[in-house]
C-alpha cells in the first residue's frame, strides 16, 4: 500500500492509499480493518459522530462505522483531490472545477460554486467558511450564502497544494505544489501574514495540520520531511526527518521521499506521518525524534508499534 492520508480519533488511525483505506490501532499496532473501495482513496476524515468519510480519486465518497459501509455517494467529480469536513456537512473539490457541498445526514447536495476553466485543488473549513484552493495558485473563501467574503493569488503558477485551518479560525496556511506557504489572517478581515519560505526547492507542500490548541501546525512535504512550526509567530521549531537534498553523498529525488501526509494525535502527544514507501511513523513532538517507523503490511510491525507506544505513552 502506498499511503496517501492520515486522519487521527480514539484509538484508531485511518490512513487512505492506494489499496483502500486501513485502520491502525493507534496504541495496541497492527491492522484492526480494511476499507475497499472503487481505485485509490486519496482523503480520509472522521466526523463528530465517528463515522469516517473516505474521498476516493473516482469522485465517490464513503462513509463507514467502522468498517461497515454507512452510505455512498457519487459526487459528480471525475477527479477529486479536495476533501473536508464541518460538523455537519462536506465539501468536495474536483477536476472538473467545482466544489459542492453536501449535507452529512442526507447526503443532499447543499451547495456547488466554481469555475470550469480551473481545477479546485484543495478545499477545507475554517468555522462555517468555505476555503477552496485553485491549481492557479489562487484562493476563495465563501460564507453561507455562497458570497465570496476573500480571494487572492498566493502563489505564482503553482497550485495550491493543501490548506491548514486553525482550529479557532484566526487563520489558514496554504502550501503550494512547488514549495513555500502562506499565512493568512482569517478572523475578521483576510489578509497575508506571512510568506514561509519552505520547502527552500520547488518540493510539494502535501498537508498541513494543526495542533488541536492551534499552537503549532505541521507541514508534510516531498522532501523526506515534516516540519514543524509555531503559530504564533511561523517559526520553524523543527524538521522531523532529513531534507535529501543536504545528505552526503546526495541522492537524486525520488518518489520514496514523499512524506503524503500529517497530523497531530488528539488525545496524546504524538505526530503521525504517512510516507510513499509503505511506512507509518510516530514522533516525538518535543524531542523531534521518531518513535517508531513501521512499513504497514510488513512483519512484526504491529508488535514494534506496540512496544515503542508503550514505552512513550506508559
Amino acid at each position: 500500500m502506498t499511503p496517501m492520508w492520515v486522519a487521527a480519533a480514539g484509538d484508531t488511525l485511518a490512513i487512505a492509499g492506494s489499496d483502500g483505506v486501513l485502520l491502525w490501532r493507534r496504541r495496541e499496532g497492527g491492522i484492526a480493518a480494511k476499507i475497499d473501495g472503487p481505485g485509490d482513496a486519496l482523503r480520509c476524515a472522521f466526523a463528530a459522530d465517528g463515522r469516517l468519510v473516505v474521498g476516493w480519486r473516482s469522485g465517490r465518497v464513503s462513509i463507514h462505522r467502522g468498517a461497515d459501509l454507512d452510505a455512498e455517494i457519487d459526487t459528480g467529480h471525475p477527479a477529486m483531490p479536495g476533501l473536508a469536513l464541518a460538523a455537519d456537512r462536506f465539501a468536495t473539490g474536483g477536476s472538473d472545477g467545482k466544489t459542492r457541498v453536501w449535507s452529512l445526514a442526507t447526503l443532499d447536495k447543499i451547495l456547488e460554486v466554481g469555475d470550469p476553466t480551473h481545477a479546485t485543488s484543495a478545499v477545507a473549513w475554517s468555522r462555517a467558511r468555505l476555503v477552496v484552493g485553485r491549481s492557479t495558485g489562487y484562493f476563495l473563501a465563501y460564507d453561507e450564502q455562497q458570497t465570496v467574503i476573500a480571494e487572492g493569488g498566493v502563489f505564482n503558477g503553482a497550485a495550491v497544494y493543501s490548506i491548514g485551518v486553525h482550529p479557532a479560525g484566526i487563520g489558514v496556511v496554504f502550501g503550494g505544489e512547488k514549495g513555500f506557504m502562506v499565512a493568512v489572517s482569517s478572523d475578521v478581515e483576510w489578509r497575508s501574514l506571512e510568506t514561509i519560505k519552505e520547502p527552500r526547492r520547488p518540493i510539494a507542500v502535501n498537508s498541513i495540520a494543526f495542533s488541536p490548541d492551534g499552537a503549532r501546525f505541521v507541514a508534510a512535504c516531498s522532501d523526506d520531511t515534516a516540519k514543524l512550526y509555531e503559530w504564533k509567530n511561523r517559526r520553524l521549531a523543527a524538521t522531523l526527518g532529513s531534507e535529501f537534498w543536504v545528505r552526503t553523498p546526495r541522492p537524486e529525488w525520488n518518489p520514496s521521499f514523499i512524506v503524503s501526509s500529517a497530523c497531530f494525535d488528539p488525545s496524546a502527544d504524538v505526530i503521525y506521518t504517512t510516507h510513499h514507501d509503505g511506512t507509518l511513523r510516530a514522533w516525538h513532538p518535543s524531542e523531534f525524534r521518531p518513535l517508531v517507523a513501521v512499513e504497514l503490511d510488513g512483519d512484526g510491525a504491529a508488535t514494534r508499534w506496540r512496544d515503542a507506544m508503550a514505552a512513550y505513552l506508559g
